[in-house]
């Protein structure tokens, strides 16, 4: 049996910060491609994580990546430029980063 989830009443507002921490969580990359990214320790990618799970009142990460693929999720995390260009997303600390995740 699959689970549905209705999120459609969880109107929230999350910072730019934990949109983007979400954004790429759900793009599959984990929290220390995160840090190394945004140039921020792990604990405060965590941290970042934690605070949406709680004011999206969500209680797992099975239940996080269920929202960020929801119409709402999708809808919210909509970040377009806020990483900027492509090219700011192909350095080599970023390629070396990836390689030994």
């Amino acid at each position: 049996m699959t689970e549905t989830h209705d999120f459609s009443y969880r109107s929230v507002i999350l910072t730019l910060s934990e949109r983007k921490v979400l954004r790429l969580l759900g793009k599959g990359w984990g929290i220390n491609q995160i840090a190394s990214l945004l140039k921020k320790s792990n604990k405060t990618i965590s941290a970042q994580k934690n605070s949406a799970m709680r004011r999206l009142a969500i209680h797992s990460n099975a239940e996080m990546y269920a929202w960020i693929n929801s119409a709402q999720g999708a809808r919210e995390l909509n970040l377009p430029s806020v990483y900027g260009d492509a090219a700011e997303w192909n350095t080599a600390e970023l390629r070396r980063e990836m390689s030994h995740s």
